[in-house]
């Protein structure tokens, strides 16, 4: 699982993600409201799998390593200004290099909430 600091947005029903340098601050929508309260600080999980190739996907990825795996490829590279580590798992053999930009989405129902300090994860309202 991939997880990426963020706050809950005043709805409840959208988390921000943290400072993603000189892009404009990123808000995605929740499948459901969450039970944590508006501007709680948390940390966003998405898995692997539930990352897809989006030109205007809003996670932005810079590349380190691309891991061929045989029926698949892992990726592994860091998101935004804070640079936290991201692994993608797209299908078959994906050729990318160290460096390389690329974006990507996640449904709201793949994203996850869990308390930043405890790491128990939010309920679902």
């Amino acid at each position: 699982m991939n997880f990426l600091a963020a706050k809950v947005g005043q709805d409840g029903k959208s988390v921000d993600l943290a400072s993603t340098g000189a892009n404009a601050a990123i808000s995605l929508s929740l499948a459901r409201p969450t039970s944590a309260a508006a501007g709680t600080a948390v940390a966003l999980g998405v898995r692997p799998e539930h990352l897809h190739p989006a030109a205007d996907g809003p996670f932005q990825f810079e590349v380190e390593l691309a891991e061929p795996l045989g029926a698949d490829t892992l990726l592994h590279g860091r998101f935004g200004a804070t640079r936290e580590l991201v692994t993608v798992r797209q299908g078959g053999h994906v050729i990318a290099r160290p460096g390389e930009m690329r974006h990507f989405r996640a449904a709201p129902d793949h994203l996850h909430l869990f308390d930043s300090q405890t790491g128990k994860r939010f309920a679902d309202a």
